[in-house]
């Protein structure tokens, strides 16, 4: 069975896991990957925060809720809008 078996529809089946499947889910070659999986380095994981404390409003009923996804992805939700941010360093090429 396994043989005949898209790679796509694998992943998705066993190695995904209960992750959204819009979401990377960290394996290498994942198909909901968009952008290279490394881990982001500092400064971007501090850019995000930095990001997310600008949008925390305690006393607007009407902020951003936020929720920490994998490392350097923040989601954000605002009344029916939600919007995921991904922090990743540039790769720079010579």
């Amino acid at each position: 069975m396994f043989e005949c078996m898209h790679y796509v529809c694998f992943h998705y089946e066993f190695e995904h896991g209960d992750l959204d499947l819009d979401l990377d889910c960290g394996v290498p070659g994942c198909p909901s990957g968009v952008l290279p999986v490394t881990k982001p380095s500092a400064a971007a994981v501090g850019l995000l925060n930095e990001v997310a404390e600008a949008l925390r409003n305690p006393y607007d009923a009407d902020a951003w809720t936020m929720e920490r996804g994998s490392p350097g992805v923040l989601h954000l939700t605002k009344n029916e809008v939600r919007v995921q941010l991904v922090a990743v360093d540039e790769v720079t090429r010579t």
